[in-house]
C-alpha cells in the first residue's frame, strides 16, 4: 500500500464510530469512555479503564483525524511540488532539473503539519 491508500484506510476506520467528542468519565471504580450519548462506548467490552487508558481512547478520534490531515497536507504539497517542478514538468523543461532549498521545504512541511494539527 502507498501512503495515500494507508491514509484512506485510516480515515475509513473513523467512519461509523460513535459520533461527537468522546470523554473519559470517572465512575469512582474506574473510567468509562462516553460519546455524545449517555451509553458508554466500552459497554459490552470492558467494565472500566484506567484514567490514562480512557483518556487516550477518548482522544483517539480527534488525534487520528488531525494526524491524517497533517499527513495528507504534506503529501498534497509533495504532489504539487512534483507536478510543478519534478520530472517532465514545464519548469524542468525550461530550467532543467530543479533544486529546492532545504530551508524552504522543511519550513513548508512544518507549517502544513502544524496547521493540520491545530485546526
Amino acid at each position: 500500500m502507498n501512503a495515500r491508500e494507508i491514509l484512506d484506510s485510516i480515515k475509513a476506520g473513523l467512519t461509523g464510530i460513535t459520533p461527537g467528542e468522546w470523554k473519559a468519565w470517572d465512575r469512582g471504580i474506574g473510567y468509562e469512555v462516553h460519546g455524545e450519548y449517555d451509553e458508554p462506548i466500552n459497554i459490552g467490552h470492558r467494565e472500566t479503564f484506567t484514567k490514562a487508558d480512557a483518556s487516550f481512547i477518548a482522544a483517539a478520534p480527534v488525534t487520528v483525524a488531525r494526524l491524517t490531515a497533517a499527513l495528507e497536507a504534506v503529501l498534497s504539497m509533495a504532489d504539487a511540488w512534483e507536478a510543478d517542478y519534478g520530472p517532465g514538468s514545464r519548469a524542468e523543461q525550461v530550467l532543467g532539473k530543479q533544486k529546492v532549498s532545504i530551508d524552504f521545504a522543511v519550513g513548508q512541511i512544518r507549517t502544513a503539519i502544524e496547521k493540520a494539527l491545530t485546526d
